[in-house]
C-alpha cells in the first residue's frame, strides 16, 4: 500500500493558518481535503498513457491506481489517503522480482502473450526451447514449421521505480490548497 498523509502546516499563507486556528471543528475540512487529494490522484492515474510496448491494455492504471485510491481516515489535523494496491507499490518502489510457485518468470514477448499474462494461461500449446551460452530459454508456438516467440523465461528481473506510480506534489498541491481556501472561506462566511 502506498500511503500519503496530508497535514496542514501552512507556511505560505498566514491568512489560512489564522483561519484554521479559528475553526472549532476541522474534521469536515480534513474530509474535504482528503476527497480533493483522492480526486487529484485519480486524475493523475487516468492521465497515464497505455503500456509502452503498445500491447493490449490490462487497465493497470485504472485497476491498480484509480480504483485503489481511498481516503483511509481523517481527523481535525490530517487526512490519510492511500493507494491500496500491491502492484502499484511494486511500481513505486521497484526492486527484484522472482518467481512464486514456479522455476522462472515468463516474460511476454508478444501482444497475445501479454494479454494472457502467465505462460500457464496461454490459450495454445507452447514448446520450450533451451538455448546455448547461458541464454534464457524461450517458449514458442510452432505452427506449420513457423516459430512464434511468446515468452522468455528468466530467474528474476529488476524493475526500476516508476515515478508515475505516485502523483508529483506540484500536481496535487494546488488542488488541495484550492479546496482548503474554498472551504475555509465558506465556513467564515457562514459563521
Amino acid at each position: 500500500m502506498i500511503e500519503t498523509r496530508i497535514t496542514i502546516t501552512d507556511t505560505v499563507s498566514p491568512d489560512i493558518a489564522k483561519k484554521l486556528a479559528q475553526l472549532e471543528n476541522a474534521r469536515p475540512l480534513m474530509r474535504a481535503v482528503g476527497e480533493a487529494m483522492k480526486r487529484a490522484m485519480r486524475d493523475h492515474y487516468a492521465g497515464q498513457p497505455p503500456n509502452r510496448r503498445r500491447f493490449p491494455s490490462r487497465d493497470f492504471w485504472r485497476k491498480e491506481g484509480m480504483d485503489a485510491v481511498q481516503v483511509e481516515s481523517f481527523d481535525a489535523r490530517q487526512a490519510t489517503v492511500v493507494v491500496d494496491s500491491i502492484p502499484m507499490a511494486g511500481r513505486f518502489f521497484g526492486g527484484k522480482r522472482t518467481p512464486s510457485g514456479a522455476k522462472a518468470l515468463s516474460i511476454p514477448l508478444s501482444p497475445e502473450a501479454y494479454k494472457a499474462g502467465s505462460a500457464k494461461l496461454f490459450p495454445r500449446e507452447l514448446t520450450l526451447i533451451e538455448r546455448k551460452g547461458g541464454k534464457p530459454p524461450l517458449l514458442v508456438e510452432i505452427k506449420d514449421k513457423v516459430w512464434n516467440l511468446h515468452y522468455v523465461l528468466l530467474k528474476s528481473v529488476t524493475v526500476k521505480p516508476d515515478a508515475r506510480a505516485f502523483p508529483p506534489r506540484e500536481k496535487v498541491a494546488p488542488v488541495v490548497t484550492a479546496t482548503i481556501t474554498e472551504k475555509i472561506n465558506l465556513i467564515m462566511r457562514v459563521s
